[in-house]
């Protein structure tokens, strides 16, 4: 979703404009659209290396495309796309809102930062990017997290919750 007051996808496109400063040949993948779309697009000033992809059907390829997932928001509960990414392996950075540093684990999964300072991503998403033994440790860890947290596991740990009450409640009549 392009919606910058909740996303804040222009960090990511101030936090791009530095990165490229050491790494020009990056580039910045926007999948999605929205209300703040164009807006974006301009801001973005025609920036031939961000790719403003729209709404996509198989957001699980473009993922598994990506060198880092980026995810800046503002304002967010649970971060399901941030689990889509550990899954598919592609080392994360996310925000500190809602939910986020869960996920994230303290830096053990993914990275966190805590504010909305474009420096502060691009020193981030540029570790990640020449780090290999961290960019290794952390998906990892956010694949196996992402798969005991999956709402298959979920289920099945609600099954087995609900099945240890109802044979306590059994036992006990």
């Amino acid at each position: 979703m392009l919606h910058d007051k909740v996303k804040s996808q222009s960090t990511l496109i101030k936090a791009f404009a530095l990165l490229t400063e050491k790494l020009p040949q990056a580039r910045l993948v926007l999948v999605g659209s929205g209300s703040d779309e164009i807006a974006l697009k301009t801001f973005a000033a025609n920036d031939k290396r961000i790719v403003f992809a729209g709404q996509q059907n198989n957001v699980a390829d473009w993922l598994a495309a990506m060198d880092v997932f980026a995810f800046p928001s503002r304002v967010e509960a649970l971060g399901s796309s941030v689990l889509d990414a550990m899954i598919l392996s592609v080392p994360v950075v996310a925000s500190s809102a809602g939910g986020l540093p869960e996920i994230t684990g303290a830096n053990e999964r993914g990275l966190t930062v805590s504010d909305q300072d474009p420096a502060s991503w691009s020193t981030a998403i540029l570790r990640l990017l020449e780090d290999d033994a961290l960019q290794s440790r952390l998906v990892e860890a956010g694949k196996k997290f992402a798969e005991e947290n999956n709402v298959d596991a979920h289920a099945k740990r609600y099954l087995s919750l609900y099945e240890h009450m109802l044979k306590s409640t059994l036992a006990s009549t």
